[in-house]
């Protein structure tokens, strides 16, 4: 495994490299491309200009290739890779390489396939993904500057409920940008520092903001504000404002309430009937002091589909180590479980499971 991990490595590192040394070919989405093994990785350019879900498929020429395949964002990072079909894809051979619907933000990117030698070729398709339930939603883009000691501003109108998401790029490699979304009363309403490293877009670098999926609470116009981490630090930004359409709020609050005891290294199963399109929050909180729990839900197949551990909120009525995962539109009707288990500390547990109403999408 030691050696893998300092291959893999050696790859990337040849992979940046090749990057800002030569011109890489470019392909489309739905092009297939041949790539041979005296090729030098990164082999091909994406060019993104809209958001976009993408599936990106490297085939073997035969039953001894064994593909390797890495998506690169402009900053030279690994965003994505495959070394099989994990997921089963039909019409791809097990061995065969898929990253399957995977979101990109408008942008520049590199893929590269590898594992191929000698005489072995190998094959690239890059597909339009499906973009899911959501949808790809309706993204305007606004470059900034934020200044030594200031702060880059950007006013916009959201009406009630709307569900948006704000992303802000850093363009400078030691810029790490501060996002706000504030009310017209100058009271922030929802922040964010670095996106979320599990469910965060992860094209975005680690220091990037994110706001996801925030629903909107009344109809106002709001301020984006993006400030430095440092308040000596400066640079270029991009910011894109996704909006996805409308949470339909439920006639009557229907709240779930479940409550346990957490012991050490054990865990806390409760189950939540969930319809699709249907808007979620979910809340754990401590009930006592010491504890630090960590929240995940489970579809029907046991597959882990979000987890928390720290909301991260500006919430008066949550400790920092609660766990809330916020305003999940969920794919799928069905039972759900809810998994409560202990980062640190053992006691009572109570969570909360507001059906706050049902997603429409604008598109």
């Amino acid at each position: 495994m030691a050696r893998r991990i300092l291959v893999l490595s050696w790859l990337l590192l040849a992979l940046v490299s090749a990057v800002a040394a030569q011109t890489i070919p470019p392909v489309q989405i739905g092009e297939t491309v041949e790539v041979k093994a005296d090729q030098t990785a990164p082999q091909l350019a994406l060019t993104v200009s809209e958001p976009q879900v993408v599936t990106l498929i490297a085939r073997g020429g035969d039953d001894s290739t064994d593909p390797y395949l890495s998506l690169l964002n402009a900053a030279g990072r690994e965003v994505a890779y495959a070394s099989d079909n994990m997921g089963g894809r039909e019409d791809v051979a097990p061995y065969d390489a898929v990253i399957e619907n995977f979101y990109l933000l408008p942008g520049e990117y590199a893929i590269s396939v590898s594992g191929i030698y000698g005489d072995q070729v190998a094959s690239l398709t890059v597909e339009a993904g499906d973009p899911g339930l959501i949808g790809l939603g309706q993204t305007e883009i606004v470059s900034g500057t934020v200044v030594e000691n200031g702060r880059f501003r950007h006013s916009l109108q959201l009406e009630a409920n709307e569900i948006v998401t704000i992303s802000v790029v850093s363009l400078a490699d030691t810029f790490n940008p501060y996002l706000e979304l504030r009310n017209s009363m100058g009271v922030p309403v929802a922040v964010n520092d670095d996106r979320d490293y599990q469910f965060g877009d992860p094209v975005l670098n680690y220091g990037d903001s994110q706001i996801k999926y925030f629903v909107v609470p009344e109809t106002d116009t709001y301020d984006i504000e993006v400030s430095s981490y440092s308040d000596t630090d400066h640079g270029d930004i991009q910011v894109f404002i996704t909006r996805y359409g409308q949470l339909t709020p439920r006639e009557g609050a229907r709240l779930e309430t479940f409550t346990g005891n957490l012991v050490p290294n054990g865990r806390l199963n409760f189950s939540s009937v969930m319809k699709r399109s249907e808007v979620v929050t979910i809340t754990v909180r401590a009930l006592e002091e010491g504890l630090d729990p960590r929240l995940s839900i489970l579809n029907a197949q046991g597959v882990i589909m979000a987890e928390n551990d720290d909301h991260g909120t500006t919430n008066p009525d949550l400790n920092y180590g609660d766990a809330q995962l916020r305003n999940l539109i969920i794919a799928e009707a069905g039972k759900y479980t809810l998994e409560i288990t202990s980062y640190s500390g053992s006691g009572e547990v109570e969570v909360t499971v507001e059906h706050l109403g049902t997603f429409e999408s604008s598109e």
